[in-house]
């Protein structure tokens, strides 16, 4: 507490704080009391908890890759993985200190978030005055789309019964709305992995150190920098070039204040920034070299983009207020009105590509220029996006040439937000299959300072008319009176200002609050809904219990068993998730097919010598495939070994095995 007191953090940041870091183990908490009866919770929403539950304990498996075995590799040369430096290392630490894997994971995760909103906090404070950071930090917290707003007023005129069902149409329906105004528009979800949090930390410490040493010089700040920046690059490279490049956006406006010239020493500590992160890459540089065609794998699964119409409708409240900042602050209608109109052709194109490729149109006789149209989508797009970041070039320039620390901050979080809005849209293949869409966690915090600030202006506005209204005359009445009768007047109306402006922080956090409640029950509901991979049946987990007293070796199961049988069993699985595997969808039809009732003994033998399977699971999942229990045995080059009547387990023959 005293270290939190030296940096001047007050106390509701310390709250915020604390309630994120509860906020995951709270859920998990809740999923593994609602396990339904004759089910044992194995993970979590997302296939990733057991793919990273076996990384953290590779080490007692030779650090192997259990869904690449045919290659080999080792987890820490595997890009899917994203890097060793996190899990390997809490791996360890779990296993040293006799403390489960997924508690582990989940007590440092809620240590990441409590520190990362408070390194949040000392960021903004670096900007703009304590007030305004005060206002910042609560619309970054707590603020997010209307989402789970509208999906709770929906209901109200619903059926109250289907509120929380998740088999209903209705609740099917209105999870899709909230899903469409929502998906990445929280911060828990930004913060959800350690994989996303310990970047971002180390990325924004790189971002405190590198603005004090522009302010104050020091090349200790300037080292710093760069040794966070290699921190961030060997933790998530996607994050590492998004905190170079804000990096330098930030140099780019302190130069601009001045003058390039005067600042030239400025620019060239860029290069020492730059040069010192470079260290943060040789992991991933050694990936690539052991594994290049994972990486490949990888980008052609994880390469997407966002749309903007999406952004828009999931930034709706703050994006009022950061419009309203815009113009005000430039005092250009017209070019105000040219970017909306930039911004609203993106959106029209966008939403008529949508309705052209519906398969409602597939009968219906479109002009060949409409149909050309999908061809010219990538230049279009990137072409919009170039308007809409040169716009607010101008407007930097505009903002240079005006008077006012806090107006010259913003012009940094303007290109910020600008830079990442066309990132996050721009087609990720011309990005080298980098996952661009990963650029929209960039842009809550611009737009919660810029939005900050338009509230404060909108509160300004508001309380000018009231005085307008009350007394005849605005802020200048009043500070004329003032000059004659004291400062009471003034007083008065700055406090009515800071309470408008409250009021409204207030009113966008009372709607976004919903988006965080349902948020919670739909992390809930969905691993409830399908069960897969979060849960398994206790007849599948006691099958793998056994599994794992066997001899080493190859199995073959559906995908979701595959996801966590390398953890509970540590034996090798034939298929994981898509960007973990290799040549998965061959395997995947494989899986099938093996489990198919129309396939041949001889085909399944030539599967089993494919793959080199020495186990072969069947359980609930499987069995699913073939529609009931599918009796396998010596034809297939399989002999039962394991039968609990929910679960099997099959050994490879010797004699199947030794034509290998």
């Amino acid at each position: 507490m005293k270290l939190l007191r030296s940096l001047a953090i007050p106390k509701f940041v310390i709250v915020i704080a604390f309630l994120y870091a509860l906020y995951y183990p709270f859920l998990y908490l809740v999923l593994y009391l609602s396990t339904p009866a004759g089910y044992t919770l194995v993970g979590g929403r997302s296939m990733d908890d057991g793919i990273l539950l076996y990384f953290m304990r590779s080490f007692q498996n030779d650090f192997a890759d259990p869904w690449s075995y045919l290659l080999p590799m080792k987890t820490y040369a595997s890009p899917s993985f994203t890097t060793p430096l996190i899990y390997l290392p809490l791996g360890y630490l779990a296993y040293l200190m006799r403390i489960p894997y997924f508690v582990m994971d989940l007590l440092v995760q809620a240590l990441a978030n409590f520190v990362f909103l408070l390194v949040i906090y000392l960021f903004i404070g670096g900007f703009v005055d304590r007030r305004h950071t005060n206002l910042a930090f609560l619309l970054f917290s707590l603020s997010s789309g209307s989402g789970g707003f509208i999906y709770f007023l929906l209901a109200l005129g619903g059926n109250y019964e289907s509120f929380f069902d998740p088999s209903t149409i209705y609740h099917q329906a209105m999870e899709g709305i909230y899903d469409f105004f929502e998906t990445q528009g929280l911060i828990p979800i930004t913060t959800m992995r350690l994989y996303y949090t310990f970047p971002l930390i180390c990325g924004f410490l790189e971002l405190i150190c590198f603005k004090r040493f522009l302010d104050s010089g020091g090349k200790g700040r300037l080292i710093l920098s760069g040794l966070f920046l290699g921190l961030t690059f060997a933790f998530y490279p996607i994050h590492g070039i998004a905190f170079a490049l804000i990096t330098f956006l930030m140099a780019a406006v302190s130069i601009a204040k001045i003058g390039f010239r005067q600042n030239w020493a400025k620019l060239s500590s860029l290069s020492v920034v730059y040069t010192i992160s470079l260290a943060g890459t040789l992991p991933w540089l050694f990936s690539y070299l052991q594994n290049p065609i994972m990486f490949r794998i990888y980008a052609d699964v994880v390469a997407s983009r966002a749309r903007l119409t999406y952004l828009v409708l999931v930034m709706s409240m703050n994006l009022i207020f950061t419009v309203y900042d815009f113009y005000k602050t430039i005092g250009n209608r017209q070019m105000l009105i040219y970017l909306l109109v930039a911004v609203g052709s993106l959106i029209s194109f966008e939403v008529f590509m949508l309705v052209l490729q519906n398969d409602f149109f597939l009968n219906v006789r479109l002009p060949q220029f409409l149909l050309a149209f999908p061809s010219y989508s990538k230049l279009s797009m990137v072409s919009l996006a170039g308007v809409f970041s040169l716009l607010f070039l101008i407007e930097v320039n505009r903002l240079r040439k005006r008077a006012g620390f806090f107006s010259e901050n913003l012009s940094f979080f303007y290109l910020w937000l600008a830079l990442f809005t066309a990132l996050s849209i721009a087609p990720a293949k011309l990005f080298f299959g980098l996952n661009t869409y990963r650029s929209v966690h960039f842009l809550w915090l611009p737009l919660a300072i810029i939005s900050s600030s338009g509230i404060q202006k909108v509160a300004f506005s508001m309380t000018n008319r009231i005085l307008k209204w009350k007394q005849g005359g605005g802020f200048p009445q009043v500070l004329k009176t003032a000059s004659d009768k004291g400062l009471s007047a003034v007083k008065r109306a700055f406090s009515l200002e800071r309470y408008l402006a409250t009021l409204i922080v207030t009113l966008i956090i009372f709607i976004s609050i919903f988006s965080f409640i349902f948020y919670a029950i739909f992390f809930v509901q969905i691993p409830l809904r399908s069960l897969y991979p979060a849960y398994v049946t206790n007849e599948d987990y006691n099958a793998l219990t056994y599994l794992k007293s066997l001899p080493q070796g190859h199995a073959l199961s559906s995908p979701e068993i595959g996801y966590f049988l390398p953890f509970i069993t540590d034996k090798f699985s034939l298929l994981g998730s898509v960007e973990h595997t290799l040549d998965y969808y061959e395997k995947f039809n494989d899986y099938k097919k093996f489990f198919s009732v129309t396939t041949t003994h001889d085909e399944r033998r030539k599967i089993l010598k494919k793959y080199r399977i020495d186990y072969v699971f069947q359980g609930y999942k499987e069995s699913s495939i073939s529609h009931g229990w599918l009796k396998l045995g010596a034809a297939d080059g399989l002999e039962l070994i394991f039968n609990n009547k929910g679960a099997r387990i099959y050994r490879v023959s010797i004699d199947t095995r030794s034509s290998y």
